[in-house]
């Protein structure tokens, strides 16, 4: 059985964390998956309210657990987990293409080269899944087409627009279904998201 580590800031978690997660959780190879959230701030929203988000969103997952972490680099977030890890085997989540398989494959590259030492017992392996990027789809604004982003979610709560966040969560591939889960989401947001940074977009 795999444990599955995703490391990222989540500020907050959308479409395109939950179609990964739920391609992850459905695997039956998967015992669990752990999002290591960041201690990063982006437009207000901090750590531990990105944790109350993804608590709320993934409620009814219970192969998920939810870890705050220090370190300011997802990357170096998984490497500090496994440093300290228990037996099992582990990777770190990604799709099959992209930056994020070639930062896996470096990962995975690094401790089968021995240039990190693995605790006894633990394996790293490569375990990416099959994910297209979410797009957005139904905007009243240019963004259709584009990956949805955290940095334009955050611009939806600031405007106001229900309507464009509720496209946050809706894919042509998947669709988050709870819309009361969305609606507690922009409120929750809404007292969160107080400005917005544009040196800084993810």
């Amino acid at each position: 059985m795999i444990t599955i580590l995703i490391p990222g800031g989540f500020k907050p978690l959308h479409m395109g964390h939950l179609d990964m997660i739920n391609k992850y959780v459905s695997n039956p190879d998967v015992e669990k998956v752990i999002l290591l959230v960041g201690p990063s701030v982006r437009d207000g929203l901090d750590q531990s309210q990105a944790i109350q988000i993804i608590e709320l969103v993934l409620k009814g997952y219970p192969k998920v657990i939810v870890k705050a972490v220090n370190e300011i680099s997802p990357v170096l977030a998984a490497y500090h987990f496994i440093d300290k890890a228990e037996k099992g085997t582990y990777a770190m989540g990604c799709s099959k293409k992209g930056e994020d398989y070639k930062r896996v494959n470096k990962f995975v590259n690094d401790y089968a080269s021995k240039k990190y030492p693995l605790p006894e017992g633990v394996n790293v392996i490569e375990f990416p899944v099959d994910v297209k990027p979410a797009i957005y789809i139904d905007r009243t604004d240019g963004n259709n087409g584009k990956p949805i982003s955290a940095s334009i979610l955050r611009q939806d709560v600031l405007n106001n627009d229900y309507e464009n966040f509720y496209t946050n969560y809706a894919t042509e591939q998947l669709t988050f279904n709870d819309e009361e889960v969305i609606g507690a989401l922009f409120n929750l947001l809404t007292s969160c998201v107080t400005t917005f940074d544009k040196e800084i977009q993810n």
